[in-house]
């Protein structure tokens, strides 16, 4: 939580200016997928400082004065090169930055995502699922209690993919990952809440630090 407001207050600082002349402004997030670091990387907005994090930790979605970032990761002192990207946030937006893995483990370029926060339905919530571990292409069950039959599939996600925005009726959901025939993953009973937004992130290296990262986008 300290981190988190550390994250916002510093966001809020890089466009205080704009925000007090036009109060228009987006919502900026940001996972850290890469596992097996010994230490946290340190992430640098138009360079300044924001915070630093450790494999499996996100941050926001904090809002940010509408404008352009550049985003940098640094880790023990250097920019990681290929961490880097630009965002254009635009009034009411919505994005995540991910340092993360390619399928074959090696270090991926920074993915930047525009999140769907559009209104959701009544008595329905949302599900972003984002494939970005070391992992080879899966489909993604989804099913409701302890139903054996799914209520959606994905088929083919594979390692950078961003699934549709999903919206479906709050309750309890199991959400697998199958390679084939074969489930490989089972998230367990997963609580969706009504109108809640929930980005899902698949990450580090499957099997031995396989991590899903669960972001509430609302």
């Amino acid at each position: 939580m300290r981190r988190f407001k550390l994250f916002a207050i510093t966001v809020m600082i890089l466009g205080a200016g704009a925000l007090a002349a036009h109060a228009q402004t987006g919502d900026l997030s940001a996972v850290h997928g890469i596992p097996g670091l010994a230490e946290p990387v340190d992430v640098y907005a138009n360079g300044s400082f924001l915070f630093s994090f450790e494999f499996g930790d996100s941050f926001g979605p904090a809002p940010v004065a509408i404008g352009t970032y550049d985003l940098e990761v640094y880790y023990q002192g250097a920019p990681v090169p290929g961490l880097s990207g630009t965002v254009e946030v635009e009034e009411g937006g919505s994005y995540t930055a991910v340092a993360h893995l390619n399928e074959d483990g090696t270090i991926a370029p920074l993915s930047l995502f525009v999140n769907e926060v559009s209104p959701i339905r009544r008595w329905f919530t949302r599900l972003q699922i984002h494939h970005l571990a070391a992992a080879p292409t899966v489909d993604a069950s989804i099913r409701r209690g302890s139903s054996r039959f799914p209520i959606l599939e994905l088929s083919g996600l594979s390692n950078g993919d961003q699934s549709t925005a999903t919206d479906i009726r709050l309750g309890r959901y199991n959400i697998g990952l199958l390679a084939g025939d074969s489930e490989v993953f089972n998230t367990g009973k997963l609580r969706l809440r009504y109108g809640s937004n929930t980005a899902v992130y698949a990450v580090g290296v499957f099997p031995e630090s396989f991590e899903l990262v669960y972001l509430p986008l609302n």
